[in-house]
């Protein structure tokens, strides 16, 4: 009797182990999934892309993600460093505060081509660098915005959302996570058949995952709505050995 109740005991010990270790397995993946690419200064993970799907193309200072099948720029992901005397620094850094030596200003941004839009992520950081080691002191602003739209298009300002933080929940910080989000708003109308003057078909951009909604039953002017989803991390060492 006895031994039928060890037997058992070492059943439950085996059964948990067994479900814990694929659990830990999972989030470990998971943690690298996506492609990694070298900004300098920084190393960013991006979650919605995969190695055997995408290149990766440095041009200067900037990155490009291409994909491999129709040979489209996604995106286009840039660092740089702001200059101590810039104005963008104006509203952040007080007049007369000068900036320590090894401290530096940087902007990071991802610029997500769409179909009829280029919405822009930019997040701004105080970077301390001393030799081998370098850490996020801070982070200075995040914005959404677009660079390049058709006419008549705007960001819904009331769709907006975004964040940047520490990994750890405090600063210094070696990694941030971000995100933004917004809806892409294109006024338009018929100019034959079913194509319209933003240079599409209304098949195109549903195809796609775009909402296009007539006005009203009567009327040529359409309005075409992008989401737009960007989200990541960056760091400050490589986390693909």
């Amino acid at each position: 009797m006895k031994r039928s109740k060890v037997l058992a005991c070492i059943m439950v010990v085996v059964m948990t182990i067994s479900t814990l270790i694929p659990i830990s397995a999972k989030a470990q993946t998971t943690k690298n999934e996506g492609v990694e690419v070298n900004l300098g200064e920084f190393y960013m993970l991006l979650p919605d892309y995969k190695e055997d799907e995408v290149n990766v193309q440095t041009e200067g200072s900037s990155v490009n993600i291409i994909d491999q099948k129709t040979g489209v720029v996604l995106e286009t992901i840039t660092c740089t460093s702001i200059p101590k005397d810039s104005p963008k620094l104006n509203s952040i850094i007080p007049q007369n505060e000068t900036l320590a030596g090894d401290t530096s200003y940087y902007a990071i941004t991802r610029d997500q081509n769409n179909w009829i839009s280029t919405v822009r992520l930019e997040v701004m950081v105080v970077l301390y660098h001393s030799g081998s080691f370098a850490s996020v002191q801070s982070i200075e602003g995040i914005s959404m915005y677009l660079t390049k739209a058709q006419i008549n298009t705007q960001i819904d300002q009331n769709s907006k959302s975004m964040y940047a933080r520490s990994v750890s929940g405090s600063f210094p910080s070696t990694e941030i996570e971000y995100y933004g989000s917004c809806q892409v708003v294109t006024t338009t109308t018929i100019v034959s058949g079913e194509t319209l003057n933003v240079g599409f078909s209304i098949s195109q951009l549903l195809s796609q995952g775009l909402n296009v909604i007539q006005s009203s039953t009567s009327s040529n002017t359409y309005y075409v709505y992008t989401p737009s989803k960007i989200h990541g991390t960056f760091y400050t060492y490589s986390q693909h050995h």
